[in-house]
C-alpha cells in the first residue's frame, strides 16, 4: 500500500499532509516508484515538506532539493499538517434528521442549510419558502394587463396579456427587438406601451401589473 506513487519521472512535492500507516511493518513507506528502477528514480524530483508521519509512515525523497526544481509545483503555499484535523473537522456523511415525508425540494433545502453551517458557519434557523404568485382579477369593469420583459446581448423581447374580470383574454402578444444598446427597464417599458395600445384606441380603463420596480 502506498499514498503517493508515479512514473515517467515526475515531480512531486508533498506538503502540510498527514500520513497515518497501518499496523504492517511492510507497508509503511508513503511514495512508490512505478515502472522504473532505482538507477532511474533515484534522479525524479520528489519531496515532503512540513509532513506529518505517523505510526512509522516515512517519504522516500530522491531527485534534487533545490527549491527552484519545485518552482513549478509550488504556486500555492500549503498550510501547516497541524492544520488537518481541524480543516478536515467536516469531513464525511452528513448526518440528517429527514421527516417521515419530505420532498426533492425540502431535500435540497436541508442540504443547503448544512453546507452553509459546516463551509461558512452560517446558521440558518428555518429557510424561507418559494413565494406563489397568482393572478388575481381586476375591479368589475376593468382589465388587467401583465407585461414583462428581458434584454441579453443584442436582443430585447417583451410580451404581455390582457384579460377582463372573467380570465377572458382580450389579446396577448410578444415581440423581440434587434438593439445594440438597450437595458431590461427599457425592454419592460416598451413592452408596456405595446400592451398601451388598445387603452389609447378603444379607451379601456387598464389595471397595470408589471414586474419592473
Amino acid at each position: 500500500m502506498y499514498a503517493i506513487g508515479g512514473s515517467a519521472a515526475p515531480t512531486i512535492n508533498s506538503q502540510g499532509n498527514r500520513f497515518l500507516a497501518p499496523n504492517n511493518i511492510f507497508s509503511k513507506e508513503v511514495t512508490k516508484h512505478e515502472y522504473a528502477d532505482e538507477s532511474e528514480w533515484k534522479n525524479w524530483n520528489w519531496r515532503s515538506e512540513g509532513d506529518l508521519m505517523l505510526n512509522g509512515a516515512y517519504f522516500r525523497p530522491s531527485g534534487a532539493g533545490a527549491s527552484s526544481s519545485y518552482a513549478k509545483a509550488s504556486s500555492l503555499s500549503a498550510r501547516p499538517s497541524s492544520l488537518v484535523s481541524s480543516i478536515t473537522s467536516g469531513a464525511g456523511a452528513l448526518k440528517l434528521n429527514l421527516p417521515p415525508t419530505f420532498t426533492p425540494n425540502s431535500l435540497i433545502q436541508i442540504l443547503v442549510k448544512k453546507s452553509l453551517q459546516l463551509d461558512h458557519g452560517i446558521q440558518v434557523q428555518q429557510l424561507r419558502r418559494p413565494k406563489v404568485v397568482r393572478w388575481t382579477k381586476p375591479p368589475s369593469g376593468w382589465l388587467k394587463l401583465n407585461t414583462d420583459g428581458c434584454f441579453i446581448w443584442s436582443l430585447s423581447a417583451g410580451g404581455g396579456i390582457l384579460r377582463n374580470e372573467d380570465d377572458y383574454v382580450i389579446f396577448a402578444f410578444h415581440e423581440f427587438h434587434d438593439d445594440t444598446w438597450c437595458i431590461t427597464l427599457e425592454a419592460e417599458l416598451r413592452a408596456l406601451l405595446t400592451g398601451l395600445k388598445p387603452r389609447f384606441e378603444n379607451g379601456y380603463l387598464f389595471n397595470i401589473w408589471a414586474d419592473s420596480t
